[in-house]
């Protein structure tokens, strides 16, 4: 007889047979594979992964979100809208395009009436009480472009400086004491820019300190979707490294470039 190392008030007990335990090993693995198979998670509530692969990828496009997306000739441009169409041709989906604004898109992601949202939507946004934001898949820092030939400065106390107007950007450059001129209207080649550290490095400026804004790019997706969530935080975690060029490319063609003077305001196209 076997004996176990383990005693007892009556002296040395006998151990079971060594095939029990392993029994019983094999056991738990193949009731825990059970279940989790069982529980098969992650689980969309509504089935969103299950009819945009192979079928159809409703997509929600905000209108002015340039580089990220915007309307052209009746057809979404931008960083964005080439990621979607890369997704959609993994899940061999066929794409339906939507205009709208934000409240009109989220409200109708909100409902399912779409798959997805895209257009510069920011990790901070307040939609993510009302539907699911993917974990951020690009940083942009906002910061001030000099022309080349003036020295940088962080005192910005009574310096004129061009900015998109009604901003939180502008905002904050008025808290510097900067005087904000509307980049809108037209840019004078002589002023300091405060934007996107990518676009001003596509207008020959040179990008410094301070960063004014840190930005954390995200699609968005219906809530309670958490296959489909995870699907595309899958697909934009692959995609992430190749973002950067994708942004240089967008604002070097000459539809989203500025010229040293003049820029017409942005207006998207339904």
């Amino acid at each position: 007889m076997q004996l176990c190392p383990g005693f007892c008030a009556g002296g040395i007990r006998a151990c079971p047979d060594r095939r029990l335990g392993w029994l019983i090993r094999a056991s738990v693995v193949f009731f825990t594979i059970v279940l989790l198979a069982g529980c098969d998670l992650p689980r969309d509530i509504e089935g969103t992964q299950d009819h945009v692969r192979n079928g159809l990828l409703r997509v929600g496009v905000i209108d002015g979100a340039s580089p990220w997306a915007t309307w052209s000739g009746g057809e979404p441009q931008g960083v964005e809208t080439q990621l979607v169409r890369e997704l959609a041709k993994r899940m061999g989906a066929n794409i339906r395009w939507v205009s709208g604004s934000d409240t009109e898109l989220f409200g109708a992601l909100a409902a399912f009436e779409l798959d997805v949202v895209i257009g510069g939507i920011e990790r901070s946004s307040p939609w993510g009480k009302k539907v699911a934001l993917t974990r951020p898949y690009h940083v942009t820092r906002i910061m001030l472009g000099w022309p080349p030939d003036q020295p940088a400065s962080e005192d910005l106390d009574k310096r004129r400086v061009a900015v998109k107007q009604n901003s939180s950007v502008a905002r904050r450059l008025a808290e510097r004491g900067a005087v904000t001129v509307a980049l809108e209207e037209g840019r004078d080649a002589r002023l300091p820019v405060a934007a996107a550290e990518s676009q001003i490095l596509a207008w020959g400026l040179r990008p410094s300190p301070p960063v004014l804004e840190t930005r954390k790019q995200v699609f968005a997706v219906p809530a309670g979707e958490n296959g489909w969530l995870q699907t595309v935080q899958r697909f934009l975690f692959e995609k992430r490294a190749d973002v950067p060029a994708m942004i240089r490319s967008e604002w070097s063609d000459p539809a989203s470039n500025v010229s040293s003077h003049v820029r017409s305001k942005e207006v998207a196209v339904r």
